[in-house]
């Protein structure tokens, strides 16, 4: 098993069945705010680390633990997660840091305690074969372990209630909701999967997710006292067609209390969604109210849209009704890591071959280009292209002060801005005075890496 000794009495270890409450309640601590203790947050951390929702199991938490007192109490705790992505459609695994944090106490500062807790993680994922890490969190904070912002989600919205459409007078509802069941799950993942067409980067609504959400709703059913950690709605039409899903936070969260939040959403691909949009949201509002009392509900004013601001269905929303917040538990921008990029780039070669097929200036380009991060710590990559398909990557660490037109410059990480569609070439270069290359050299990698929109969702 492995372990690290840190010194001091503070060794870091994965986690064993002694910590299953110890780590919750460390949850609770280092996340909830100053004034407010979000008992919430150790429930909704003990359901995920025993494996409901698939994202982990109780063996994937990395502790540390300060054996000099009592009880070996854990001080410092992270989650190793596993998601999969897809790059224009093409799957790949991830993983994913999640609920990083340590005991804020002074005599645990200062001792680089997340620096060996990154290393072990970073380690396990290598181990595992995934290409590529990802987190969500502290503003610049990860860049020093090799992250940068690849994806953006975007602003996030609400809508007021008191804003959304009432019901015209002797109209039908379009609409009608009742709970999923574990029986609608391949539709819900036919629907999510469309709506993430066209994007770079797309995080589709798991499977075994999304059956770890019912499956704790419908523990209310024989337990009235359970507390719910997210709701999963059907959208049914006037006939009983199942047209659309929903997942509906829970309303035991003691962050934002006025919220409704809509963590996933989707319709059918017939569905014009303006058509339905009102509808869906009065639904929702329906739901609330049903489930809990006028005093709580009375609490609820806006419907928060925890999914990317290019999700349609959040597109679809009139720019009146849209009010641009900041949610809790939401960043805007998702951090990737990819210590090895003409390994990746190689796995996603279909894609890029692809967008070189489709291009009027390169699609019958045959030659090379390179790319550099100034430095042999962080190596780039070189693509041979002939005919307009990419034959061939490899590393690329460019060790000689001689001009080559072939080469465009970036500095270290900042690549995968571009890679993942976050920024184009020129916007980096009207930032950083050292992204670098002659014209040529940038329309052709502005062809192989556009800038694009991407739709993820946020498991949280």
């Amino acid at each position: 098993m492995f372990e690290k000794d840190l010194s001091d009495g503070l060794l870091l270890r994965w986690a064993t069945p002694d910590d299953l409450q110890k780590v919750p309640d460390l949850v609770v601590e280092v996340f909830s705010t100053p004034d407010t203790k979000v008992e919430s947050l150790g429930e909704r951390y003990r359901k995920i680390m025993v494996g409901e929702g698939g994202l982990m199991t109780s063996d994937d938490c990395l502790v540390v633990v300060d054996t000099k007192k009592d009880g070996d109490p854990v001080i410092a705790c992270t989650s190793y997660w596993q998601e999969m992505q897809t790059y224009e459609g093409i799957p790949f695994n991830a993983g994913r840091p999640a609920w990083v944090g340590v005991r804020n106490a002074p005599e645990y500062r200062g001792k680089r305690i997340m620096n060996h807790i990154m290393d072990a993680l970073h380690a396990r994922s290598k181990e595992d074969g995934t290409m590529v890490q990802v987190i969500h969190g502290i503003n610049w904070y990860y860049r020093q372990f090799g992250y940068e912002y690849g994806v953006d989600y975007g602003k996030r919205s609400k809508v007021w209630l008191s804003s959304i459409p009432q019901l015209d007078k002797g109209s039908v509802e379009r609409l009608k909701y009742r709970r999923a069941t574990i029986d609608d799950i391949p539709t819900m993942l036919e629907f999510d999967k469309a709506h993430g067409h066209g994007g770079a980067v797309h995080v589709p609504l798991s499977e075994v997710w999304i059956k770890g959400q019912i499956e704790d709703m419908q523990r209310q059913d024989t337990d009235k006292a359970h507390v719910v950690g997210k709701y999963v709605l059907i959208f049914e039409d006037e006939s009983d067609n199942v047209v659309g899903f929903c997942v509906v936070t829970g309303f035991g969260d003691e962050r934002d209390r006025t919220l409704i939040g809509i963590y996933q959403i989707g319709f059918a691909s017939h569905i014009d969604i303006s058509t339905v949009l009102f509808s869906a949201m009065r639904n929702v509002v329906t739901f609330a109210k049903c489930e809990v009392d006028e005093e709580r509900f009375q609490q609820l004013t806006s419907l928060g849209w925890h999914v990317s601001r290019w999700h349609p269905v959040v597109e679809a929303i009139p720019s009146h009704l849209r009010t641009f917040a900041k949610l809790p538990y939401e960043d805007p921008s998702y951090y990737y890591r990819v210590p090895d990029l003409s390994t990746f780039i190689k796995h996603i070669l279909p894609a890029l071959n692809l967008r070189l097929k489709s291009s009027l200036t390169h699609k019958n380009f045959t030659g090379s280009v390179k790319v550099s991060m100034y430095t042999p710590r962080y190596p780039g990559f070189e693509l041979h292209i002939e005919n307009g398909v990419i034959v061939n990557t490899l590393p690329y660490v460019k060790r000689d002060q001689l001009e080559d037109p072939t080469v465009a410059y970036f500095p270290p990480l900042v690549f995968l801005q571009v890679l993942f569609g976050r920024k184009s070439i020129g916007e980096l270069e009207d930032i950083f005075p050292d992204v670098e290359m002659e014209e040529n050299t940038e329309k052709l990698l502005s062809v192989i890496f556009p800038k694009k929109i991407s739709i993820i969702h946020h498991y949280m």
